[in-house]
């Protein structure tokens, strides 16, 4: 902090105008970020249209083998995706596990009116839907979470370790990861005008879970000018299930 305040006097020293496009350049962030919140954060997604595929997802899909993992070791009977989009993954989830009853979920016009296929229940997300018939369960997401607020996050989770939720999750961490994903660190800081960086190690504890599994995968992304981030699998059990079970991270040997 020190040094950017003495670069900035510096400059000023030489450039005298650099304080009116300092000025400049704070008005008109402050203003995106003002038009940015009036907008519906679910608009861009209730605006779109993504027809249930009937294609496998990649063969190479992270999110898919870590979701059946969990799912086998937690020997979960019931998978609920949130955030399904095209619905590859949770049938691809069912195509590989045929006695685990699967639902995908999204807040999308055609998911709407619940339909099927391939043994697939596809229903429209809201905590209607997490009735006490879908106790223990594993919750799935890929890129899902960052786009709850935090104070959606807070509720769903309060929801979910109600019912005995477990939760496997594959979302968005700043680099560098390492620094800002411990429990020490602040719970929320904004990603985008409608998304979010969530401290899920602090999150998740502070609504009775164990986070069994944390590992970033792949390599960096920008997500803007200023920002890289990774992707991190997370693996969260209530404390009074994740007891019983052996976590992931203890039998991963890489």
């Amino acid at each position: 902090m020190r040094f950017l305040l003495v670069l900035i006097y510096r400059r000023l020293c030489r450039h005298p105008l650099f304080l009116g496009q300092l000025f400049l350049l704070a008005k008109f962030r402050g203003a995106y970020r003002r038009v940015g919140k009036k907008v519906d954060s679910h608009y861009v997604w209730k605006e779109m249209q993504a027809p249930v595929t009937q294609d496998p997802p990649p063969a190479v899909d992270v999110p898919t083998a870590f979701f059946l993992r969990c799912t086998l070791e937690g020997r979960y009977k019931t998978i609920i995706e949130i955030g399904a989009f095209g619905g590859e993954r949770i049938i691809a989830l069912k195509r590989l596990l045929p006695g685990v009853d699967c639902y995908g979920l999204d807040i999308l016009p055609s998911y709407q009116v619940p339909f099927h296929r391939e043994g697939v229940s596809f229903h429209y997300f809201d905590e209607a839907f997490f009735d006490l018939s879908k106790r223990d369960s594993l919750v799935v997401c890929n890129g899902t979470l960052c786009h709850f607020s935090p104070e959606n996050l807070k509720r769903f989770l309060s929801l979910f370790f109600s019912r005995n939720i477990s939760i496997a999750a594959v979302e968005p961490v700043p680099l560098p990861y390492v620094l800002y994903d411990t429990p020490h660190h602040p719970p929320t800081i904004q990603r985008s005008v409608t998304s979010y960086y969530h401290n899920y190690w602090r999150i998740f504890s502070e609504h009775g879970y164990n986070l069994l599994h944390n590992r970033y995968e792949g390599g960096a992304r920008s997500m803007s000018w200023t920002v890289q981030e990774v992707y991190c699998r997370y693996y969260a059990r209530p404390v009074r299930l994740a007891s019983r079970e052996v976590s992931p991270a203890q039998t991963d040997p890489v």
